[in-house]
């Protein structure tokens, strides 16, 4: 102990004990959750203790919650896989042997279910009624269904259905305008309501910072996210990195599991396919030539209102993208993310002949030309 006894804890690392110069605040952002979940010690704010840590423990901090999220869901898989089976053979042998006295509680409980799980929606009332092979579990002595998967209590068999959908990822309920999936039809039905806002053309949400509006709360939720505060609330269970939207995460999942992105959109004129309907409306303007989008510096015409607001950051000299190593600022959020790989290291883009890795996918398709033209020896 004596080697710490001058030591300056504002100063230090609190998981590694050293002094950096690549300090960061513990509370900032779900680091500190993340720490108590791995380590199972107590950290709060204002304990006394130090309140910064080093670049690489926050790295190794995100590394080991990803592999406790992974073990975690691994489980939960594992787990349904057991229940499946089990409930499967349960019905086998109820073809042979009399179902027990529980077995009979639970199916008359199943009826009584039955006539109250009638799903209402407009235009879909007394349609869809709960069907047996959603039954999981039960516990008789506080009358509520409890899934087995998360341990959840609902107090109707409908109720547990429903519930179920999440973690099977069943989404039945599909808007015809945009292809959009819902669990509930009454989420389809306020999600319809999107589409009479943005086919009258009102944005009622306003951005308090820079007055940008939006036609739904949880697209003005995303740009502050995005463009002004930063944070990064949805994180990746494989690797721990966090990102401000659910699509980004969901995009950068992608990498992980080797899945491409569904492209459902295709052009008229050229039958390129697209994953949003944006971004097939976007490309269609290189047909049409249509520019829709003027700079109001010098008249200059864009076919998408990104191009134009990244355009006029040249005339404003606008740099809101910082970095939070070296404080260097940057007009787009894509030069910023290529800027931090310096400080972290990270080269995301290899080679698959030779190995070599590269910071940019740029730079990559031009190292790329040497093992596709190889000079004549």
């Amino acid at each position: 102990m004596d080697e710490y006894e001058n030591v300056e804890l504002e100063k230090i690392c609190r998981v590694c004990l050293n002094q950096k110069d690549d300090l960061r605040p513990l509370f900032q952002g779900s680091v500190a959750e993340m720490l108590r979940e791995v380590a199972s010690i107590q950290v709060y704010e204002d304990d006394g203790l130090p309140s910064l840590l080093c670049d690489l423990c926050i790295r190794e901090i995100s590394r080991w919650y990803a592999f406790k999220l992974r073990v975690t869901n691994n489980d939960s898989t594992l787990r349904c896989i057991i229940l499946e089976r089990q409930k499967t053979k349960h019905f086998d042998d109820s073809d042979t042997e009399d179902p027990s006295s529980e077995f009979r509680d639970l199916e008359i409980k199943f009826e009584e279910e039955c006539k109250q799980a009638v799903i209402e929606s407009e235009g879909e009332k007394n349609k869809t009624l709960v069907s047996k092979g959603d039954l999981t579990s039960t516990n008789s002595t506080d009358n509520k269904f409890i899934c087995e998967l998360c341990k959840k209590a609902v107090k109707t068999i409908h109720s547990l259905r429903r519930h179920m959908k999440i973690h099977t990822g069943e989404k039945p309920h599909k808007c015809k305008l945009c292809d959009k999936s819902f669990v509930e039809p009454g989420n389809l039905t306020k999600h319809l309501q999107t589409h009479k806002k943005i086919h009258r053309g009102e944005r009622s949400f306003v951005c308090p910072e820079c007055n940008k509006s939006f036609s739904q709360k949880v697209n003005l939720e995303s740009h502050i996210r995005t463009k002004h505060t930063h944070e990064c609330p949805f994180m990746c269970s494989e690797c721990g990195k966090a990102y401000p939207t659910k699509e980004q995460l969901k995009n950068h999942c992608r990498r992980h599991t080797g899945e491409k992105r569904p492209l459902k959109y295709t052009c008229t004129s050229c039958q390129k396919q697209f994953g949003t309907p944006a971004e097939l409306r976007i490309h269609t303007r290189t047909h049409t030539n249509e520019r829709p989008y003027q700079c109001d510096f010098c008249g200059k015409n864009f076919r998408a209102s990104s191009h134009m607001t990244s355009h006029r950051r040249i005339h404003t000299g606008e740099k809101n993208h910082v970095c939070r190593y070296c404080g260097k600022a940057f007009r787009e959020s894509s030069t910023l993310k290529i800027h931090i790989r310096i400080h972290t290291g990270e080269r995301p883009y290899c080679c698959q002949i030779c190995g070599t890795s590269f910071t940019q996918s740029n730079t990559l398709n031009t190292h790329m030309k040497i093992h596709n033209n190889p000079r004549d020896s």
